[in-house]
């Protein structure tokens, strides 16, 4: 949403030290920039206006409406629209045409949702949408 809720505190740490974590998984070692911006209290206050209710309904509506089967969800590079991570860098031991991407924001090789089964699946986009419809009828 715009303008953000939460700030991307990767992004906010883009003047803070670098923390490097190598990754030795699969042969090869891959160093990983797991810095953040620490200092919460420092954040300021989120211009959007919009309602709790308003917030919950976007949120359930956008991922009702997500292409799993073709992107990446991604909390580290948010919705900026040049910015995509590749579920192809993503670990899963499922390797299925349904399977979800859900990346790690400090391991970007780590996919978050590698375990989830089709019946997970089918249930958790189940209630996103009985959800969304609560939602949907609240408002009228």
């Amino acid at each position: 949403t715009r303008p953000s809720v939460v700030p991307n505190l990767q992004d906010a740490a883009c003047n803070c030290e670098s923390v490097n974590v190598k990754d030795q998984r699969w042969g090869q070692e891959a160093p990983w920039d797991c810095k953040f911006w620490e200092m919460v209290e420092l954040i300021p206050r989120s211009m959007n206006s919009e309602s709790t209710h308003t917030l919950l309904h976007g949120f359930f509506k956008f991922y009702a409406e997500f292409n799993w089967s073709r992107d990446v969800v991604s909390i580290r590079l948010g919705l900026t629209p040049s910015a995509t991570a590749s579920k192809f860098k993503l670990y899963s031991p499922l390797n299925n045409k349904e399977q979800w991407y859900i990346e790690d924001p400090f391991d970007l090789r780590h996919n978050l949702a590698s375990q989830c089964t089709s019946e997970g699946r089918r249930r958790i986009l189940e209630k996103m949408r009985e959800t969304l419809e609560v939602l949907d009828a609240a408002t009228h």
